[in-house]
């Protein structure tokens, strides 16, 4: 007998949001410009598939491509328009040869997948309990050392930090409480094209640049000359989240079954799970949005971040006066958005140098790098204008 609790929601895109797929379309293979200067996607084995019959053509593809060329000048645009897939808008500044596609399904429709919202979900939770027991908190600070980290000390902390949320959550994966909570994927409507950028600072922080290219750590150019990263991103849109509580799940939570810290804790969450929701993720929501505001104000502000302060500061006002629960999921989020929160900056810059995560190790600030979705304003040039992955769920199918 099937004891789940059905809690429809909707999905709303805040911001731009990239969630990749693993795969990699290229440009004047997988991407087109049309004579209109509209984007189109095609399905490039199909269109190898039927010219694989014309040798000599097939041939000079091929080689085209070989050579890092594309091959609208070697196929009419009218005979590539029958293998289109889907329509791309445009908003990116500038391309990159290659674009981190969106995920989609096996009919190409674009969809935010469920482990992508759980682990939105997973971290409010994880938060929220950090929150309401600071004690855990105290005791993973404590444990930290501080000054010079030893060799010595970097296993120790590692171990120790591969602890800290098995002793929320429990240390067997088949007694998680979050198995209790499922979801559904979530579809959304149409793709746009975007450019983003990397913000970086030097060590000190006393400077601040744009990232010349991958691999270039040290290097800080200006916007115009940083290297463009080509995404899919779902900007403006909403999907249709369904989301279910196994009660008889949560039921044997105080039961030894499960060996998990505070498990009434767990019981009163999932039994008010909305609403408790909403409280926490909009208390967590204003204090990341100030946090990025403060960071961008003190060590960004000569790199013409203007925009994307306005942005944060009407997503502020947005979490204070609307009901919903708020969360920043997928790429671009940053390593505080995983949960890097709950610590001190001076405890999140001693467990990046452990963990490696810091590749400059004589960093004083971490994370210190943003990536932002850049626009082309008339007069002004390119501009950052949006941070990526903001959501906001609420109650009700989308209409």
């Amino acid at each position: 007998m099937d004891k789940s609790i059905k809690i429809p929601l909707t999905m709303e895109f805040l911001t731009p949001l990239h969630i990749g797929s693993g795969k990699t379309l290229r440009f004047g293979q997988d991407v087109f410009r049309s004579k209109d200067g509209d984007l189109f996607v095609i399905s490039f084995d199909k269109l190898l598939e039927e010219l694989s019959t014309d040798r000599h053509l097939f041939a000079q593809i091929t080689d085209a491509l070989s050579r890092g060329e594309g091959v609208e000048r070697l196929v009419p645009e009218e005979h590539l328009k029958k293998y289109e897939i889907y329509k791309l808008e445009n908003v990116s500044t500038a391309y990159a040869t290659d674009v981190s596609g969106f995920i989609k399904d096996a009919y190409n429709r674009p969809f935010v997948p469920a482990s992508s919202i759980k682990g939105g979900l997973r971290t409010l939770i994880f938060r929220a309990f950090l929150m309401d027991h600071p004690e855990f908190v105290k005791e993973f600070e404590d444990s930290l050392p501080r000054g010079r980290i030893r060799k010595e000390d970097q296993k120790r902390i590692k171990q120790r930090a591969l602890s800290f949320e098995k002793d929320i959550f429990g240390r067997n994966a088949q007694k998680d409480p979050l198995k209790a909570l499922r979801v559904v994927d979530a579809y959304s409507n149409g793709l746009r094209l975007a450019t983003v950028k990397v913000l970086d600072l030097s060590n000190d922080g006393t400077q601040c640049g744009w990232r010349k290219a991958a691999g270039q750590f040290g290097k800080l150019e200006s916007i115009d000359r940083a290297t463009p990263i080509s995404v899919e991103v779902g900007f403006s849109s909403t999907a249709q989240v369904e989301l279910y509580i196994d009660t008889f799940f949560m039921e044997r939570f105080n039961t030894n079954l499960f060996k998990m810290s505070k498990p009434k804790w767990f019981v009163a969450l999932f039994n008010n799970f909305y609403e408790k929701f909403v409280d926490y993720s909009k208390k967590f929501a204003l204090y990341d949005i100030d946090y990025e505001i403060d960071f961008l104000n003190e060590y960004a502000n000569r790199c013409n971040v203007t925009d994307v302060i306005k942005k944060y500061k009407a997503l502020k006002e947005q979490v204070k006066s609307e009901d919903g629960i708020f969360m920043h999921i997928a790429w671009g989020i940053g390593w505080r958005g995983m949960g890097g929160s709950v610590l001190s900056d001076e405890s999140a810059l001693t467990l990046a140098h452990s963990l490696g995560l810091d590749r400059w190790r004589s960093a004083s600030i971490f994370p210190k790098t943003r990536r932002y979705i850049t626009v082309n304003l008339k007069g002004e040039g390119e501009r950052a204008k949006f941070p990526l992955g903001w959501v906001k769920l609420s109650k009700g199918g989308v209409k």
